[in-house]
C-alpha cells in the first residue's frame, strides 16, 4: 500500500495506523542510490516514509535551489513500481511544504555537531547547520525505528549520528552503499548538470581516491604526497569509524574528496582494510 503524505496531519493520520516506520530522508529527483535506501528499508521494516523535500535552508547564497531538479510524479512512480515487489509492505510518500517543517524558529533543531565545519563544512559553512536542522525536524515528526543514508555523503552520516548520540534520539542511523553509473562515477541528482563527456571527465576523482588507496596499501600513509592533489578541493583521510585524522593505527579508513567540475562539486569516497 503507498499513500502520499501531503502535510503534517495526512502523515499524523498515517502515524496513526503505523508503527516502528523506517525513514529514508530524501530531496526527490530520485536515482538508483535513494531507490536502494528506500529497498532496504521496505526489507527491514513493514513501513516505510520517505520524504521528498527541497530544505532550503542547507543551501548557500547562490548555490541551485532554484533549478535543484523537481520531479515529483516521476518519484511516486518509481517509489510504486518499487513497491510492487514487496506486496505486503507500506509506503508513506512524505511531501511537506515549507510551513509542515518550519512553521516557527526552527533554531532549536540546529543542534552543532563535532565534525559539522570540517570538510563539506568548510566549503559549505551553512550546509551541515541546515542538514542536521530538517533531519532533527523530520526525526521528531517522524519518530523512526531506523533511518537510511547513502554512504556517497560519508560525511552527513557522521554529523546525523553525532546529532543522534548526543541528543539520545535512540534512531537507528543505517548506512547504505554508493549507487554508481556504469562508468563508476557516483550517483548524484547533480549529476544532471553534467553531459557525457563532463561526467567522463568527473572519474578523476574516483581515481583519484583509488590511487591513493593503493599507495596506503603499498607504501603506507608517510607516501602520500598531498600537495599532488591541489586539483579537488580537498583530500582526507579518516579513520572510517571514528572520522578522526587516520594514522598508522587505524585499521579502517575512508578516503573523502571533493572536486569541481562544470560548477558542480562532487563527492565519493573509498573504504579500505589497512588490517
Amino acid at each position: 500500500m503507498l499513500q502520499v503524505l501531503e502535510n503534517n496531519k495526512s502523515l499524523f493520520s498515517f502515524l496513526e495506523d503505523h508503527k516502528d516506520i523506517g525513514f529514508v530522508p530524501t530531496m526527490g529527483n530520485l536515482h538508483r542510490g535513494h531507490l536502494n535506501l528506500v529497498k532496504a528499508s521496505l526489507e527491514q521494516n513493514d513501513t516505510t516514509i520517505v520524504s521528498i523535500y527541497v530544505n532550503p535552508t542547507q543551501f548557500a547564497q547562490g548555490e541551485d535551489l532554484e533549478k535543484y531538479p523537481r520531479t515529483l510524479e516521476q518519484d511516486i512512480s518509481q517509489i510504486t513500481e518499487l513497491l510492487n515487489t514487496y506486496p505486503d509492505k507500506h509506503i508513506g510518500i512524505y511531501t511537506p511544504s515549507k510551513k509542515d517543517i518550519y512553521p516557527s524558529d526552527i533554531s532549536i533543531y540546529n543542534k552543532v555537531t563535532k565534525y559539522e565545519k570540517e570538510l563539506e563544512g568548510m566549503l559549505r559553512p551553512t550546509h551541515f547547520s541546515g542538514v542536521v536542522g530538517v533531519v532533527h525536524r523530520l526525526f521528531d515528526l517522524i519518530k523512526p525505528s531506523k533511518a537510511y543514508f547513502g554512504k556517497k555523503d560519508y560525511q552527513q552520516i557522521v554529523v546525523v549520528k553525532n546529532m543522534v548520540n548526543e541528543l539520545n534520539l535512540g534512531i537507528k542511523i543505517v548506512p547504505i552503499d554508493i549507487a554508481r553509473e556504469d562508468n563508476g562515477l557516483a550517483l548524484s541528482s547533480r549529476n544532471g548538470y553534467l553531459t557525457d563527456e563532463q561526467k567522463s571527465d568527473a572519474l578523476k576523482l574516483r581515481h583519484t581516491l583509488l590511487s591513493v588507496k593503493e599507495i596506503l596499501l603499498s607504501d603506507g600513509f608517510d607516501a602520500i604526497d598531498y600537495d599532488s592533489y591541489s586539483f579537488l578541493n580537498y583530500l582526507s583521510i579518516r579513520d572510517a569509524n571514528t572520522f578522526e585524522l587516520a594514522n598508522n593505527k587505524t585499521e579502517k579508513i575512508v578516503i573523502l574528496g571533493n572536486y569541481t567540475m562544470n560548477g558542480v562539486n562532487l563527492l565519493d569516497n573509498v573504504e579500505v582494510d589497512i588490517r
